[in-house]
């Protein structure tokens, strides 16, 4: 291994050179494509989170009012009847229907304004999940897209080295930036070493070295 050091920072030279011939201005473009995704997918959930928020606020004070107002009614209604059912005892029974009916009223209203109560919340809720799925399926969208476009240049300008005295390794190497560029470092690893996040993390060894390093040990 260290006879090929010589050899490994001008494969590094090398990769650098054919990566900003094959990919350039376009990597850069490609890269503050997915940045920007990723930063509308976070803004989205932050956007989603306040909005939640807003709405259980909201719905605790439609509920607050609402219980207030059927608390107020109640009580109204019972000290109503109190003062009736005293009424009756001096005046019999001939009013009791009227009673019946006055009980079946305020039972209704009380029916009708949960149930709008319940309708208008279920709206709601509806109407935000919608919004949620639809922005979540076109960021989704936008980065399938993104990642297709790269993989089909990268796959048209790798073809076109057929006839190019590019070494195994330096290919390699670009094919590993890409790979690095979709996945994220996270997903790859080789032997048990993880790879750094960025291509200028590491400038004590580049990808070539990993590659060399296996050959070798495959070799030996």
């Amino acid at each position: 291994m260290t006879n090929n050091q010589p050899d490994l920072g001008q494969g590094f030279n090398n990769i650098e050179q054919i990566r900003e011939l094959l990919f350039g201005t376009q990597m850069k473009q490609v890269s503050s494509r997915l940045d920007s995704l990723e930063a509308a997918l976070k803004e989205q959930k932050e956007e989603t989170e306040k909005r939640l928020f807003v709405l259980r606020i909201e719905t605790d004070k439609s509920l607050q009012k609402l219980q207030e107002s059927l608390s107020t009614e109640l009580q109204t209604y019972m000290r109503t009847l109190s003062e009736e059912l005293k009424a009756i005892k001096e005046k019999g029974i001939k009013d009791k229907d009227e009673i019946d009916e006055q009980i079946e009223s305020i039972s209704k209203r009380l029916s009708s304004n949960v149930a709008n109560l319940d309708e208008a919340i279920d709206k709601q809720t509806r109407s935000l999940r919608d919004d949620v799925l639809s922005s979540h399926k076109k960021l989704q969208g936008d980065l399938i897209h993104m990642k297709k476009q790269l993989l089909e240049n990268f796959e048209k300008r790798l073809s076109t080295l057929g006839s190019s005295k590019v070494s195994r390794e330096d290919i390699a190497d670009m094919f590993f930036e890409i790979v690095l560029k979709l996945k994220g470092p996270e997903q790859l690893q080789l032997k048990g070493t993880e790879f750094p996040s960025t291509w200028e993390e590491e400038n004590t060894s580049s990808k070539s070295e990993y590659l060399l390093l296996e050959e070798s040990q495959g070799n030996g």
